[in-house]
């Protein structure tokens, strides 16, 4: 379901002056993703999934699943010129999460709670949003309660571990080792140092920052999605 924000500046604040509010209750998710600690006894790849064609290859905690989720969902926005702290707070309640900021990180780049910002953004996720919406040199780090702004620098060199399910690659064939050589290859231009990727159990821990786990995560949907495609249907249940 598309958001949809267009509210003049003035009556913006007087209604985000709310700070006070509680941000809004997360529905919960349709397919809740595993905490990580029971990585090892994930069922495979619902057939809800194979139908509509979403693979859900990750094991986050039961907290940060819910930001991700936010970070997908479609969002609209008519910014006249608003503040980020304005933004912030109507996101954090749309969205029910949390949107902090890094003061420091944001005065490293000119910036603070109170610059402004004009847009109007349609048909995207709110992390595309986020990314037409923030002034340049400002980013975003996914934390395990919430979003944190920050400079753009700071969001590039943050490393967080993500735990990607392999077990559908492997049982069609595919070797960790092979899959780990393309994750390398692929984040090769964008990794930082301090990373790391191990296999374990046929599930792949990548520490890297927030581009490389795009690109990791998107390679191994793809991978994933090939496999179900070229795998034979389920027998009929008898």
């Amino acid at each position: 379901m598309s958001r949809h924000f267009c509210l003049p500046a003035i009556l913006l604040a007087g209604v985000l002056a709310a700070d006070s509010s509680p941000p809004l209750q997360a529905a919960p998710p349709a397919v809740a993703a595993p905490p990580v600690e029971e990585a090892g006894k994930v069922v495979p790849i619902p057939p809800e999934q194979r139908r509509v064609g979403r693979v859900d290859i990750t094991r986050d905690s039961g907290k940060e699943y819910l930001v991700r989720q936010a970070l997908q969902s479609q969002v609209e926005l008519q910014l006249p010129n608003n503040t980020l702290k304005e933004v912030a707070s109507y996101l954090s309640q749309i969205h029910g999460i949390p949107i902090h900021f890094d003061v420091q990180g944001l005065g490293a780049t000119g910036h603070s709670e109170l610059s402004r910002v004009s847009a109007s953004v349609s048909g995207v996720t709110l992390r595309e949003a986020l990314k037409k919406v923030l002034p340049k040199g400002l980013g975003v780090v996914i934390q395990s309660d919430g979003l944190l702004i920050t400079s753009a620098r700071e969001a590039d060199r943050a490393l967080y571990t993500r735990i990607y399910d392999l077990r559908p690659m492997v049982a069609a064939g595919k070797t960790p080792d092979e899959l780990i050589r393309k994750v390398t290859t692929a984040i090769e231009k964008e990794k930082i140092e301090g990373g790391s990727i191990v296999h374990k159990d046929s599930m792949l821990y990548v520490k890297q920052n927030q581009t490389s786990q795009d690109i990791v995560l998107d390679l191994l949907i793809d991978e994933t999605k090939a496999v179900l495609k070229a795998a034979p249907p389920p027998a009929p249940a008898k």
